[in-house]
Parts: C-alpha cells; structure tokens; sequence
C-alpha cells in the first residue's frame, strides 16, 4: 500500500517513527522536505542512506522540496522505470519522484511536482544551504500538464500548494507565507496546473506544517500526518 506524510526535514529519528507501523510491502511518499541529502559530500550523504536504510522496514520515496540539496540528488540518482513513468533512483533504496511525472501507484493516477520558493533565503548561503533549482518553472508544469492531459480521477502530490490557496493557509500557518509575487513564483506556476482542464479528484501537499484539509477535502495540507494514498 501507498501512503503520504509531510516533511521530515532530515530528521532520522522522526522518519523511524512514521515508519514504524508500515511493512515491507508499503511504500511511504514524503511530499516535499526530505532533508537527507543535503551536504555536498556523496559520501556522507549515502552513510546517512545506508544508516537509515538499515531501521526502515517499508519503502520510501519524496517530492522534492525547497529545502533540498537539487544538484546533489541529481548527481547520486539514476534514472530508472517506476510504476508507469520516470524516477530517480537513489543509492539503499530510496525514490525521488520526478516533476510532471505521471505514476500508477495501485491502479491510482498520481500526478507529482516538488519544488517551492523559500521566504529564508536570504538568509542562507547558495550552494551551501539553498539551491535555485527549489523553484518550479513554467516549462516543468507545462510538462506536467502535457503529461497528465489524458488521464482521469488524478491525484496530485506536490511540496507546495497552488498560489489561490495562499489566503486561507495563511490563517492557519505563517510558516511559508510571503507576500511578494515574485518571490512566490512557484505557486502561481502550481495555479497552471489547477486551472488546466486536468481532471484532478484531490490535491495533497506539504510545506506548511500543518494537517488539515481545505474547500471541502479537495486540497490536505501534510505536516506529520500519515494516510493511506486514495
């Protein structure tokens, strides 16, 4: 079975517990902030896979979110077929799911895009601790939309939410709230994707460290909640 949490922000010991209830045969999805591959050293990075590997039963796999190494997941991921479409496999087991890739989890359409526009990037350090590739551009939600076109009853998994949700998000959480447009690109690129004529049945989504469900359960918000994927 499939499941989905929010982010964990590499936190070893708060990934373990979200685990601990699922077996083998699952697969929990992380919807953006996965956090453990974050140096720029490859070696660290798959000491901290393989350690973790070791004290998770279940599968895992993520959207990527702002909070990410980007170059550094491309470099150590190979490009393999996963459940219908395209993922990137990384070393001990662990999955990155691509943006605008379109997966079939159990008979499910599962439409992902990571990504999202951090408000402290100012101050971090680029290529230290903050990397451009966080943004969601106009030509991976094109593709996304290209990809998604012909199939029904969709569920999308992104980090971030569409910008037309910001309002009432922001009575519940200022974590990733920000009022500039420009700095908030990314969710207006995730709006492309709610107005294309995509036939989407619910829309999951990380960032603002909340759990709660919005415009009637079409749009949930993940922080440490876990749910079955349907």
């Amino acid at each position: 079975m499939f499941y989905i949490t929010g982010d964990v922000h590499g936190d070893p010991q708060d990934l373990i517990k979200r685990t601990q209830h699922l077996s083998e045969e699952d697969t929990l999805i992380i919807l953006g902030d996965f956090g453990f591959i974050w140096s720029n050293d490859i070696a660290k990075n798959e000491y901290i896979l393989r350690e973790l590997s070791k004290e998770i039963k279940c599968r895992v796999a993520f959207v990527d979110g702002n909070h990410e190494n980007h170059p550094m997941i491309a470099k150590m991921e190979t490009l393999v077929p996963y459940c219908g479409a395209t993922a990137g496999e990384l070393p001990h087991g662990f999955i990155h799911l691509l943006r605008g890739e379109v997966y079939d989890f159990d008979g499910q359409k599962v439409l992902t895009m990571g990504g999202a526009d951090s408000i402290d990037r100012s101050w971090r350090i680029e290529g230290v601790s903050w990397w451009a590739e966080e943004a969601i551009t106009r030509k991976e939600t094109d593709y996304a939309i290209q990809n998604a076109k012909d199939h029904k009853d969709l569920i999308v998994l992104s980090h971030d939410a569409p910008a037309d949700l910001l309002p009432i998000l922001s009575l519940f959480s200022r974590v990733n709230c920000e009022d500039d447009v420009e700095s908030g690109q990314s969710k207006f690129n995730l709006n492309k994707i709610l107005y294309s004529e995509l036939d989407i049945k619910k829309w999951n989504f990380g960032h603002w460290h909340i759990d709660r469900t919005f415009n009637e359960g079409f749009f949930e918000c993940f922080y440490t909640g876990i749910k079955e994927l349907k």
